[in-house]
């Protein structure tokens, strides 16, 4: 009896082990494995690449005069050239012809001014000819009409003085004949006069007074004719003297027109002297164009046997103001780019390191923004192609954790963490989901806000399947 308890403990104990095994295989299949790490302080890196091109920092233009015939070309796009190297010739002969043409317009020019100038003097001689010859009729004029004028004024005056004596010898006969008279009254006895001289006497008076009106009316009309004549003569005089002014006016106002030839050909000629003197130059040159500067010729406008224009003959960039490199960037990335940045520049077989970023400018084509990075580096050459990277550092975060921690869904970030529950026969984790505020993320982590968690939580980072908030799981790393 005993051996048969024994035996079935024993075999209630191999259940037990083998329900065990089966219990521990089973919750293996079922139990997501996870790997949790705890937050940490870190400072979030952006790392910005762009590729772009090797530019000329400055453009020069080589100039020359235009109509010059161009006789060798010794360079091409794309050489590089030391400072007062020798890029093209010009023809010597026709340059000589060119400069013989435009001293000859600047003698035709020149004597066209003097024709001008003379034909301007003489207007000037003949206008002071016609004041001098107005002002000399004027005087003639003043001088013939005050005369007449005064003439009248003599007469009309002597009329009315003649005028006046007469009305004044009239009232002395009045007053006497008024006085007789009286006295004849007092002598009343003075009756015996004659009847011969009684009747003669009316008739002497009679004849006396028609004489005295005739006398008077002569006088009166010839004032009245004094005065007209007077008239006439102030009328003609002011109207004479009024035709002189003007004349003397016009006479002054008339204008010497300017031949605005003179000037236009001034100014020609002072533009023709100095082409005359870069011609010079060119001459003095033996007609050699040579680089201003040493740098790389980016384009050639003359052609053998081809005149030159008045544009550039050559452009070139100067490599002693350096190069840049230029690249796009789109615009996420640009809020991790500013003036300043430090960049690294690889080529395919050079690195250079702590450059800067020269600018930043907007395209005008699409939000893409330009970065401008100067070189002076002999390692790299104008149209070399490059990759540039820009390291950007945030400020240091308290916590920061995998970015593959982070879950999202309906614009909301969570993360799940492993907290530690008892159960009946051990004690198991178990995921829970907590929403979080991310303040910063690259590639590889995201920093969150400290409210949500602290430095022990264990925060799941992997997990070898599907879990949601709820689910069992098992600590790869506790």
């Amino acid at each position: 009896m005993k051996k048969i308890a024994i035996k079935c403990f024993t075999i209630f104990l191999v259940i037990m082990f083998l329900c065990t095994v089966i219990s521990r295989v089973a919750d293996s299949l079922t139990v997501a494995k996870v790997t949790a790490e705890t937050a940490s302080a870190k400072k979030i890196e952006h790392i910005v690449e762009a590729e772009g091109m090797v530019e000329k920092n400055r453009e020069l233009a080589v100039l020359t005069e235009s109509d010059l015939l161009v006789k060798t070309v010794y360079v091409g796009e794309g050489e590089k050239v030391e400072e007062n190297a020798v890029l093209a010739e010009i023809d010597v002969t026709q340059l000589e012809e060119v400069m013989q043409g435009i001293r000859n317009e600047i003698k035709v020019m020149e004597l066209q001014n003097q024709q001008a100038k003379k034909t301007e003097e003489n207007a000037q001689t003949s206008k002071e000819t016609s004041q001098n010859r107005a002002k000399e009729d004027y005087n003639r004029t003043v001088q013939e009409n005050s005369a007449m004028l005064q003439k009248a004024q003599k007469e009309l005056e002597a009329a009315k003085e003649a005028l006046n004596a007469y009305q004044k010898t009239t009232e002395k006969q009045i007053t006497n004949k008024n006085l007789q008279q009286t006295q004849g009254e007092g002598e009343a006895k003075e009756k015996s006069v004659s009847s011969e001289n009684s009747q003669a006497t009316p008739t002497l008076v009679a004849q006396s007074q028609v004489s005295e009106e005739s006398q008077l009316e002569s006088l009166q009309a010839e004032i009245k004719r004094a005065q007209e004549a007077y008239d006439s003569a102030k009328t003609s005089y002011e109207q004479a003297l009024r035709e002189a002014v003007r004349q003397v006016e016009d006479a002054e106002n008339a204008l010497v027109s300017q031949d605005a030839s003179i000037e236009v050909n001034n100014i020609s000629i002072e533009e023709k002297k100095g082409k005359l003197e870069k011609l010079e130059k060119i001459r003095q040159a033996e007609g050699k164009i040579t680089a201003p500067v040493s740098g790389v010729i980016i384009q050639s406008f003359l052609s053998v046997g081809q005149k030159t224009t008045d544009t550039a003959c050559f452009t070139m960039a100067d490599i002693s103001s350096g190069m840049r490199f230029v690249a796009e960037i789109c615009k996420e990335d640009a809020k991790y780019v500013q003036v300043g940045s430090k960049v690294t520049l690889k080529t395919a077989g050079n690195s250079m390191k702590d450059l800067k970023v020269e600018s930043l400018e907007k395209n005008e084509d699409n939000e893409n923004l330009k970065v401008t990075v100067l070189l002076t580096s002999d390692k790299i050459s104008i149209g070399d192609s490059a990759t540039m990277t820009v390291i950007n550092q945030s400020e240091l975060y308290d916590t920061a954790v995998p970015y593959s921690a982070i879950h999202s869904e309906d614009d909301r970030n969570y993360i799940y963490v492993a907290e530690q529950e008892e159960t009946i026969l051990r004690k198991e984790y178990i995921a829970r989901a907590i929403e979080v505020e991310i303040l910063d993320k690259n590639e590889k982590y995201a920093a969150l806000s400290a409210q949500a968690i602290d430095l022990e939580t264990k925060i799941i980072t992997d997990s070898d399947r599907y879990i949601e908030a709820g689910s069992r799981v098992r600590l790869q790393n506790p």
